[in-house]
Formats: C-alpha cells, sequence, structure tokens
C-alpha cells in the first residue's frame, strides 16, 4: 500500500486546514477580536479568519438599520494590521474576507490567500481584483448552482491560468442560512462539487453543533471552516448561536483529527495491524479422530478450527485421497509435512 500523503496549502497540523470564522462575532471591539485570537491558537486551529468592509461599499444605507449594526462592527485597517501581528505572534494564520475591492488591496499586504464569500460569488469586479493577486483562493459556494460556480472559476482563470487555478483554488460547500438545519447541510455537494469541477473542496458551516462538520471531513473536506465565539449563550448577534465556543472547537479539532487518521488510504489491502490475527483468527485443517500413519483421508476425518496452524482450509480438496505419513491425535493439526504429496 502506498502510504504516502502529498501536502498542498490547503494541508493543517491535523490534515486538514481548520479555520475558526471570527468573522465579525467580536462586535467591533478590538480586545474581543484579539481574545479570540488566542482561543483559537489554544484549540489548535490552523488559521483565524475576519470580515473585512467599508460599510458604505458593503450595506445600503436604504438598510439603516443592519447599515448601524455593520458599521458599529467594523474595524480599521489598522486594527486588522494589529490582528495580523497578534496571529503572527501566536502562530496561527491570520485570514479575512474582503466585501470590497479597496478592502482586497489593503488585505494583500496581510494575508497569505483570499477567501470570496458566497454573497460575492457573481461579484465580477471583487473576484476579478482578487485573482490579480496571484493568491491561493477560497471560492465559497452558498446560495450558488453549478452555472454561477463556472463564471466565477472563469473569471479566476481570466486573471491567472489553468495550472494556477488547479493548484489554488478550492470550493468551500455552504449552506446559507443561519442556522442551516441539519436535514438541509446536503454534505453529499462535497464529493459532487469535487467531481464537477475537479478541485478540492472544503466546508464552510452554519449548521447547530460540529456533527456536520466531522461528516465533512469523511466525505472528503479538506477546509472546515467553522464560525467562533468565546461565548454563545444570551448573545443577540446570530453568529454566536452557530458558533463553536473553544470547547466545542477542542471537540471538533480532535474529531477531525480522529476522522481523518481513520479514513486511510483509497484501497483494500491487509493493514499492519492485523498481520499478528491473521494466523489467531484464519482456520487450518485438523483431525476430527486420532488417524494413524498410512491412513487414506476422507472428508469425515477433516474439519477446521482456529489456529490456522494446520494446511489452509482452501486446499481442503486436495488433502483428501492423500496418506498421512505419521500418526495425528484427534484435534490437532493437519500439516503439510503430515502428508504424502501424490
Amino acid at each position: 500500500m502506498n502510504c504516502q500523503k502529498t501536502k498542498t496549502i490547503w494541508t493543517g497540523k491535523n490534515g486538514i486546514f481548520l479555520i475558526a470564522e471570527i468573522g465579525v462575532n467580536h462586535e467591533g471591539q478590538f480586545e474581543v477580536a484579539s481574545n479570540l485570537i488566542k482561543l483559537a491558537k489554544q484549540a489548535g486551529v490552523d488559521a483565524v479568519k475576519f470580515q473585512t468592509y467599508d460599510t458604505f461599499h458593503y450595506i445600503s444605507v436604504s438598510q439603516k438599520e443592519r447599515f448601524e449594526r455593520t458599521k458599529s462592527f467594523e474595524l480599521s485597517q489598522d486594527e486588522f494590521k494589529r490582528l495580523s501581528i497578534i496571529a503572527e505572534d501566536q502562530k496561527i494564520l491570520f485570514l479575512s474576507t474582503p466585501f470590497d475591492t479597496g478592502s482586497v488591496d489593503f488585505l494583500d499586504t496581510i494575508v497569505p490567500f483570499f477567501k470570496i464569500s458566497s454573497g460575492d460569488l457573481t461579484n465580477r469586479e471583487l473576484i476579478k481584483r482578487i485573482a490579480k493577486k496571484k493568491k491561493p483562493i477560497i471560492l465559497s459556494t452558498g446560495l450558488a448552482v453549478d452555472i454561477e460556480i463556472e463564471k466565477a472559476l472563469q473569471w479566476i482563470e481570466e486573471e491567472v491560468d489553468s495550472d494556477f487555478l488547479r493548484k489554488n483554488v478550492i470550493l468551500l460547500h455552504c449552506v446559507s442560512s443561519y442556522p442551516a438545519p441539519i436535514d438541509q447541510a446536503n454534505l453529499l455537494s462535497i464529493p459532487y462539487l469535487k467531481k464537477r469541477f475537479g478541485l478540492p473542496v472544503g466546508y464552510s458551516d452554519h449548521t447547530m453543533g460540529i456533527q456536520a462538520c466531522l461528516t465533512a471531513v469523511a466525505l472528503g473536506a479538506v477546509v472546515i471552516e467553522k464560525h467562533f465565539t468565546d461565548k454563545k449563550e444570551n448573545r443577540s448577534f446570530r453568529d454566536h448561536a452557530i458558533s463553536a465556543d473553544p470547547s466545542d472547537m477542542n471537540l471538533l479539532v480532535d474529531g477531525v483529527k480522529d476522522i481523518k487518521a481513520s479514513l486511510g488510504m483509497y484501497g483494500n489491502e491487509r493493514l499492519a495491524c492485523e498481520r499478528d490475527n491473521l494466523l489467531a483468527m484464519r482456520r487450518g485443517l485438523i483431525a476430527t479422530m486420532d488417524l494413524e500413519k498410512g491412513i487414506v483421508l476422507s472428508h469425515d476425518m477433516i474439519t477446521t478450527a482456529r489456529p490456522a496452524e494446520g494446511i489452509d482450509i482452501s486446499k481442503i480438496d486436495k488433502v483428501l485421497g492423500q496418506k498421512l505419513l505419521k500418526d495425528i491425535y484427534a484435534g490437532c493439526p493437519i500439516k503439510d509435512d503430515c502428508i504424502r504429496w501424490e
């Protein structure tokens, strides 16, 4: 069995790239954002991710309440720079999703790759601006149908090339509902998207709990993004309820590690851990009665039993009609050197 594993930019320390999506769960408070980075590091994830935007270019002022709340959650570019330094000090990757082209240009100075949100999968200007940066891209597919995903990938490829796209773009299956009902997580989209577009696929989770994330790993997701908060209970902003708190994230990290390890490799060969049981659990031929040297073996004289000390049971037809070279007591194995093979 070929057990060599190929590392990619999406290979996390546990084999799956885990993103703690802080988003705007800091609610505009820098110290909360800073603390969430540290909590995410303690939980063992590979990266933290925020959301970077100029509210005026993100939410229409006609949506007064939504605009004002979003504006109150907005962090400054200087604060994002400081957060990226904190993440670097914590030895955890810093990411943020841009929601306007100005934020793309700013983030290019502090992020190793970009994520395009589900809501912007049809935003040609934003996608092409990101693609021009020639950095890896996570493309979230919530709300989208295949033809829209194809178009977004086409826009990316127009700025790079097919080889770059194949090696540096990943699709992120997502259901854009908050929360997403578990019976609509539609996780079979993960292997479907992989086959349909020939790209690696991850999963951005909006369900309650961590079960969908674990299932996604079993279905082949190579990136898992889960919203992250310091406290879920008694919070008015919706994202806290669908988030993992530090305890949940610890369970998710451990669960992902175990599931990834359990998947093994594609194929079917005897595993190293089975070898000691091969003799103990397989059957060999034994005598059903005391047998004397020279007797011709018939079916009523032979049965099978564990361990496989005797002749392999698959050879029973070859043993029938052969003469014994030595005496064998009832219940003892019939071995090759007991038979006069003719």
